[in-house]
């Protein structure tokens, strides 16, 4: 409950000063403009959220349904693999269905996928070791996408006492010999996709 109680406008007519009627109507437009901002931020806060979740949920559909091509292009690097499933054009971005799999590298490891030039919005599906993802990302004029896919080893988050704290329980293997770090150059053009769907200004 606010501090200050509201003003009953009707009473003003009893006050013969002026600066007090004054006063009071600078205070109402105060608070009432301090209520007005205070209800936008909220609802830009709630909406944002909103809006992104909504095109994320149709971001995979997009993908699937768009003028487009499923390349299957299969790239390994050091026990990872990465397969270019479906490539299509969604409006001046490119849509990018991308498969990524550790399960060749030894140990249980997790399995993380950047993808530099994406947009803030993807989809991404399956266990710690594999990756279903859906992206949207502008396309350098060369037609290569770049990205890295970091191994490491997987960790089960495990209470300890009534600290609060977890830790990593189980056996976690560590090669040090192996790097973290596999990267992926995929060649559009290489794996045969139409440039209309990637290169910027071709048939959009």
């Amino acid at each position: 409950m606010s501090a200050n109680p509201p003003f009953d406008l009707g009473s003003l007519g009893d006050v013969e000063s002026p600066e007090v009627v004054k006063e009071a109507l600078r205070t109402f437009r105060r608070r009432s403009m301090r209520t007005a901002i205070w209800s936008i931020l909220v609802i830009a806060m709630l909406g944002v959220p909103l809006v992104s979740q909504a095109f994320s949920k149709n971001l995979m559909d997009n993908i699937k349904t768009a003028d487009g091509y499923d390349a299957g292009t299969v790239y390994v690097s050091r026990g990872v693999t990465v397969v270019l499933a479906r490539v299509a054009r969604l409006g001046d971005a490119t849509g990018l269905h991308l498969i990524v799999s550790g399960a060749a590298v030894k140990g249980d490891n997790d399995v993380h996928v950047d993808l530099p030039n994406r947009e803030p919005v993807a989809m991404e599906f399956g266990d710690h070791r594999i990756v279903d993802g859906w992206y949207v990302l502008h396309v350098s004029s060369d037609g290569l996408i770049r990205l890295e896919v970091f191994v490491t080893p997987h960790c089960e988050p495990v209470r300890e006492g009534n600290t609060g704290f977890s830790s990593c329980g189980g056996v976690r293997y560590i090669d040090p010999n192996d790097r973290p770090t596999r990267e992926f150059t995929i060649d559009l053009k290489a794996a045969g996709v139409p440039e209309r769907l990637w290169r910027k200004g071709e048939g959009r």
